[in-house]
């Protein structure tokens, strides 16, 4: 079960372990609790899951937090990433999915 962890620093951005915190925050396996807990993380579960699973697309001027947030959605590792680097990346995946869609679409009809 994923639970959210809260950062001591409200606005820190970057990686325990494995794990990637965005604005203070990041879902972590109930598994990994412990570390957390002794190091001063707020420990509080993880909403309800929606039905919808899509992450929206944040704006153009949105900051860097929520693109990488989106980002890391779509897979994508934003390690050392500029905010437009970030923006690239994220529509060359777009790209490539629609690309990789249409191939499906064409062979499922033939």
């Amino acid at each position: 079960m994923k639970v959210t962890v809260i950062a001591p620093v409200a606005d820190f951005n970057g990686k325990v372990g494995a794990d990637r915190f965005v604005n203070g925050r990041a879902e972590v396996d109930s598994t990994k609790l412990d570390y957390y807990r002794r190091h001063g993380y707020t420990i509080e579960p993880a909403a309800a899951p929606s039905e919808n699973t899509e992450a929206e697309r944040p704006k153009p001027s949105a900051p860097k937090a929520d693109w990488a947030k989106y980002a890391e959605h779509l897979g994508i590792d934003t390690d050392g990433m500029t905010v437009e680097a970030i923006k690239a990346a994220v529509a060359e995946h777009e790209t490539s999915d629609n690309t990789d869609e249409s191939e499906e679409d064409t062979s499922k009809e033939a």
